[in-house]
Parts: structure tokens; sequence; C-alpha cells
């Protein structure tokens, strides 16, 4: 697992699992997320998150 800030959204990538997670700021963005994922990162899903819960995941990734 690693966050990753390539791109210009917020998002945080499971290589083990192979899953984006990502945060959206309204109902554009959630419609938009799953086609942003597909084409940065082709073959791996999608998982839209809170600010909250993303942040969870990179302190995990700091623990480790």
């Amino acid at each position: 697992m690693k966050p990753n800030s390539k791109h210009h959204r917020p998002h945080f990538v499971n290589e083990d699992t192979e899953t984006v997670y990502i945060t959206v700021s309204g109902l554009s963005g959630a419609m938009a997320a799953p086609h942003w994922v597909r084409s940065h990162y082709p073959g791996y899903k999608c998982s839209i998150v809170t600010d909250t819960e993303l942040q969870k995941k990179f302190n995990t990734e700091e623990d480790a």
C-alpha cells in the first residue's frame, strides 16, 4: 500500500487489493471518480471515501 500524490485528486492506492480510495466534493465528482480511476489506474477498483476515512488510510500506512 502506498499514498500517491502524482495526480491532482486526493487519493490512496492499495497495491495489494488494487483499490484506489478517493474523495469527492459532490455528485459530479462521484460520477467522475470511477472514470478517473480507470484512466490513471487501469484495472483497479474505485472506492469513494470521506476525507476522514482517507486520512485513516494514510495514517495506517505510516504506522506499518
